[in-house]
C-alpha cells in the first residue's frame, strides 16, 4: 500500500520520465553522454574544448 502511494509523488514520476528518456536514447546519443561524463570526471572544462572535438548529430549526418 505504501508503494502504491509513492507512485503518485513527483519524485517517482520524474524518475520514471528520466528512465524512459534514457531508454529512448540512440547509441550515438549515449556515446555523447558518456564522452561528456568522462570529460567531467577527468576535471576538464568542456567549455574550453573546440566545438569540433565533440561530435554532434549534424556533423555525422553531413
Amino acid at each position: 500500500s505504501a508503494g502504491r502511494a509513492l507512485r503518485h509523488t513527483p519524485t517517482f514520476k520524474m524518475r520514471k520520465v528520466v528512465e524512459k528518456l534514457m531508454k529512448s536514447r540512440t547509441k550515438f546519443q549515449q556515446q555523447e553522454v558518456d564522452f561528456l561524463r568522462q570529460q567531467l570526471e577527468l576535471g576538464e572544462n568542456i567549455s574550453d574544448m573546440p566545438s569540433q572535438a565533440i561530435p554532434t548529430v549534424q556533423s555525422v549526418v553531413s
